[in-house]
């Protein structure tokens, strides 16, 4: 095997190639021209005929939301007139009081029935009936009740005869008439024109304790 001599310069010839490499400037990079870059900004850019269409589009944009603003607001007054024409009872709270050791009085219903514009006999009968009781009216225009009834439960009894009796089921206006016709009763609104038969004031257990009592006697 032939045998070669160790040249200690080779090593020092190549760090000194990589120190001159080092020294040398650097080099710029070169990009290539892409003209897809250029198109990309050709499109960016708008016509005047573009610049036109869509101050045209705004306008209509502007156009088409006054439209909705008048027309939102031709509807807000007109519910209003309606909710301004719907009459509304302020009923007085029902004045109950004892009399005596079995019985209510009843105070203010008359007062309460001209409230509503219903014949006080009428609302008789349905608190009655309601009760499951009997009753009169005495001298002082007071309904005398057979038992003892607090005020809550002649309100909520009330309440439901003008939910029943009074108020129209169309625009729920109080402004309304019971007329009766061939032994049916009507609600007639005067705001609406609507009519609207109710249910017969039950009345069987008040026949049955007043055949009871006449038996009595």
């Amino acid at each position: 095997m032939e045998a070669f001599p160790f040249d200690p310069t080779l090593k020092k010839k190549k760090k000194a190639k990589e120190a001159a490499d080092a020294a040398l400037p650097e080099q710029p990079k070169e990009y290539s021209f892409d003209e897809t870059i250029k198109k990309k900004k050709k499109k960016g850019t708008k016509t005047p005929e573009e610049d036109v269409s869509l101050e045209t589009q705004r306008e209509r944009d502007e156009d088409y939301r006054l439209y909705l603003e008048r027309i939102f607001d031709t509807l807000r007054r007109n519910n209003q007139e309606k909710t301004d024409k719907k009459e509304k009872i302020i009923m007085a709270c029902p004045k109950i009081e004892r009399d005596g050791a079995k019985k209510t009085a009843f105070v203010n219903i008359v007062e309460i029935s001209k409230r509503m514009r219903r014949q006080t006999d009428h609302l008789v009968a349905y608190l009655l009936s309601e009760l499951g009781t009997t009753g009169t009216i005495d001298g002082s225009q007071r309904l005398i009740i057979k038992g003892i009834f607090r005020e809550e439960q002649i309100m909520f009894i009330l309440k439901k005869y003008i939910k029943e009796y009074v108020r129209c089921k169309n625009c729920k206006s109080s402004d309304t008439q019971l007329e009766k016709e061939n032994r049916l009763f009507f609600v007639k609104c005067i705001s609406c024109g609507a009519s609207q038969t109710v249910t017969m004031i039950k009345t069987g257990f008040l026949a049955q304790t007043a055949k009871r009592s006449s038996m009595r006697k």
